[in-house]
């Protein structure tokens, strides 16, 4: 009785119409004064062929209803099994399929970016514990220098400051303020605020004065620069040599480190890749110069790194048209 009362009223509309007909075409027969024997002829078999019609889509209906109650209750549903429906319903399923992919995507994309996270994170604790572990056995011992528990601590701010980075990063919002400024002078900030790395590992700078002025974001470059600067002594020897120093539209942070492999530079801008010297080092996050190439990408800035294993890397910054155009 419920499949009838459905039926019914998926097609009344057909049967409205279907009723409305069979009353004008009795009431323009007795207006014109037809025989009462051919008008009630002529209506049983309208009505026979209405309820035919009746019949045979109420069994069709009948089969897709139960086809489709079937369906539903299977765990499993292939688009597959669906039973042959018409243009307009296939319509509709289209639609509705569309939509589910999307929002497949997009719940596979956040569960992925999720993980992403939960694994930095793990990476991170692990190694932030080094530095922390290292303050407190300096911390008890004796006239230990100043200077190597400032390094520690340094070390520590610069995870903190990395994560908070990440998490900006990726958010929907960037802060971006486009201002013209020397490039010299964030330089020198940068240079200032390692300088107790470059005197622990006696690293010799040899930093050329430049005259280049552009227009970026003052705070997002000078974290490009500090990450890339960071990673130049991480994987510089003591006593070696970096080199800082800008042409007509390009800076260069060069190192006589130890180097890339020639199979890791096609990755080393992945998110969560840290190659081989990541690996060997354990002080490698895989993160940060993902971060660099995101934000001088998101400034419209290109950075590129050249390297030759044993003999150093150089990480190069080309600045834009508009970044140059002051």
């Amino acid at each position: 009785m419920k499949m009838i009362g459905a039926y019914i009223k998926d097609y009344q509309s057909k049967y409205v119409l279907a009723g409305i007909c069979f009353l004008l075409f009795n009431g323009i027969g007795y207006l014109y004064y037809v025989s009462l024997e051919y008008l009630i002829y002529a209506s049983m078999l309208y009505l026979f062929c209405i309820c035919l019609d009746f019949i045979i889509y109420f069994i069709k209906y009948r089969h897709l209803y139960r086809k489709l109650q079937y369906i539903k209750n299977t765990t499993l549903l292939q688009l597959e099994d669906l039973p042959r429906l018409s243009s307009m319903v296939q319509l509709y399923v289209d639609i509705i399929q569309h939509e589910y992919e999307q929002k497949q995507t997009l719940a596979l994309e956040h569960q992925q970016d999720r993980q992403h996270i939960l694994d930095y994170y793990t990476l991170w604790v692990h190694q932030i514990k080094t530095p922390i572990a290292a303050m407190h056995v300096l911390l008890e011992q004796d006239n230990v220098p100043m200077s190597v528990m400032e390094t520690e601590l340094f070390k520590i701010e610069q995870y903190a400051n990395l994560a908070l980075d990440y998490i900006r990063l990726n958010s929907q919002t960037n802060d971006f303020v486009i201002e013209k400024f020397s490039i010299d002078v964030l330089i020198k900030q940068v240079m200032k605020k390692y300088a107790l790395l470059f005197i622990q590992k006696k690293i010799n700078l040899d930093y050329q004065k430049s005259d280049l002025v552009i227009k970026s974001d003052k705070k997002w470059l000078a974290l490009v620069i500090e990450q890339l600067v960071s990673n130049a002594i991480k994987y510089t020897h003591e006593r070696g040599n970096i080199t800082i120093y800008t042409t007509s539209q390009s800076l260069y942070i060069q190192d006589n480190g130890i180097g890339i492999l020639k199979e890791d530079m096609a990755r080393i801008f992945e998110r969560g890749y840290t190659g081989y010297n990541g690996r060997r080092l354990q002080q490698s996050s895989g993160l940060g110069l993902y971060i660099c190439k995101s934000i001088t990408h998101k400034l419209g800035q290109q950075l590129s790194l050249e390297s030759t294993v044993g003999c150093g890397t150089c990480a190069i910054i080309t600045f834009d048209k508009y970044s140059l155009d002051v």
